[in-house]
C-alpha cells in the first residue's frame, strides 16, 4: 500500500511539472505573440505616418503656387490616414479578447459632419 501511495504521489509530481511547463510554453508563445503583433503595428503606423509627412510637406509647398496640387496632398493624407487606422484597428483587433466588446468602427470623418 506504501508503494502504491508513493507511485501515485510521484505521478501527481510529475503531472503538476507537465502542467507547470505546459503553462510556460503557453506563456512564452503568448509574449511572441504579443512581441510579433507589436512589430506588425509599428510597421503599420510607421508606413502609414511617412506617407503622411510627405503629402504634407507637398502640400505645404504647393498651397500658393498651385492650390489644386495642394488640395490634392489632402485628399492623399486623409485616404492614408483612413487607412493607418483601419489597419491598426485590424493588427490591434487580433489582441483583444473575444469577448471586449469594444466599439471598432472608424471614427468619424469629415464627411460625416453635418452640412451647416
Amino acid at each position: 500500500m506504501r508503494t502504491r501511495r508513493l507511485y501515485a504521489e510521484r505521478w501527481r509530481s510529475r503531472a503538476e511539472e507537465i502542467e507547470q511547463l505546459r503553462d510556460a510554453d503557453r506563456q512564452r508563445a503568448v509574449a511572441q505573440e504579443r512581441v510579433r503583433l507589436a512589430r506588425d503595428v509599428h510597421d503599420i503606423v510607421g508606413h502609414y505616418l511617412a506617407g503622411i509627412a510627405l503629402q504634407a510637406r507637398a502640400g505645404l509647398l504647393r498651397v500658393r503656387s498651385d492650390p489644386g496640387r495642394a488640395a490634392e496632398a489632402l485628399t492623399e493624407i486623409d485616404q492614408l490616414a483612413h487607412n493607418a487606422l483601419a489597419e491598426t484597428r485590424q493588427a490591434v483587433g487580433i489582441i483583444r479578447s473575444e469577448d471586449a466588446s469594444a466599439d471598432l468602427r472608424p471614427a468619424p470623418g469629415i464627411g460625416d459632419l453635418e452640412d451647416p
